[in-house]
């Protein structure tokens, strides 16, 4: 199933890669923007606000992405939808909500020693589980965490793979590449092409997952 997801993710961004690139492009431009500021200028409140803007227009990305993928070309404007408006909006406070959980355990796990790693690693597939809620929030579903919790059942190493696969390849590429020390920009831009690719990776997910949990409803109703 993994490897059927991927595949589609694949195919999916190949053959709406113009799309795609049309829909990001004006945000990925002003990430980009932001990237470029140098570390000295942004300090205390000018380094939060220069997240916020940054986690918005990411934000409006994985919107635009989400859309496309699940709904079709016609939800989503010509060059992607820029304001946040609902959905973007209840997609930001879910997001805020997993953070809060991540900074909360993380805080605790600090003190369990040598349990750490293992503590770590059950939080990060708790959180891949959940994480099935923003395609659904990013079109329009009436998702919650107790349903994209149901959803994922007996997926969670599914989960895991699609959440964290290929951010992690693209840490070991960037680490081995380090040694040789490239240019920034094309890591930058990279950067953002795994993010849009991870989102349709996610909205795949959500669709299998989705019709998974849906025949299975469906069967119970005719027992």
């Amino acid at each position: 199933m993994f490897r059927e997801t991927l595949s589609d993710a694949f195919e999916f961004s190949v053959s709406h890669k113009s799309r795609l690139f049309q829909i990001t492009f004006l945000p990925v431009l002003v990430g980009l923007a932001f990237d470029s500021i140098p570390p000295e200028l942004t300090i205390g409140w000018l380094n939060l606000a220069e997240n916020i803007v940054k986690s918005i227009f990411l934000t409006i990305i994985a919107v635009n992405v989400h859309r496309l993928v699940l709904l079709g070309n016609d939800s989503v404007p010509k060059w992607g939808r820029i304001k946040a408006e609902k959905i973007e909006r209840r997609f930001i406070l879910y997001y805020l909500a997993i953070l809060l959980l991540a900074n909360s355990a993380f805080f605790v796990i600090s003190w369990l020693g040598f349990l750490t790693i293992l503590f770590e690693l059950t939080l990060a597939m708790i959180i891949c589980r959940l994480s099935l809620i923003f395609p659904a929030i990013a079109s329009g579903q009436p998702e919650t965490f107790s349903l994209a919790w149901d959803k994922t059942s007996q997926k969670t190493w599914y989960m895991f793979g699609v959440v964290s696969a290929v951010p992690l390849l693209l840490m070991l590429f960037m680490m081995i590449s380090s040694v040789l020390e490239p240019p920034v920009w094309p890591f930058r831009v990279l950067s953002y092409l795994v993010f849009i690719f991870g989102l349709v990776t996610l909205s795949m997910a959500y669709r299998k997952l989705n019709e998974r949990y849906e025949e299975k409803i469906s069967n119970k109703e005719h027992e």
